[in-house]
């Protein structure tokens, strides 16, 4: 897998420095010995508020993560 273009824009709250907005724009390519694919995309997202209680993450779910290497 390749990256071919990543592009991300953070808009952030003048007071808080929160970020409120992501615009993130991306291409792909993944090639086999068969075939190949390129793939684009393109995402908003727009954050509101602040988690009101810690973010966990289950145990089992840690034992199986793996690292990836970019």
């Amino acid at each position: 897998m390749k990256i071919d273009h990543i592009k991300q824009v953070f808009t952030l709250d003048e007071k808080t420095l929160e970020v409120r907005k992501l615009d993130e724009k991306m291409a792909i390519s993944i090639e086999d010995q068969e075939q190949g694919m390129k793939w684009e995309y393109d995402n908003t997202m727009n954050f509101k508020g602040a988690p009101t209680s810690p973010i966990t993450v289950p145990e089992d779910v840690k034992k199986q993560a793996k690292s990836l290497k970019i």
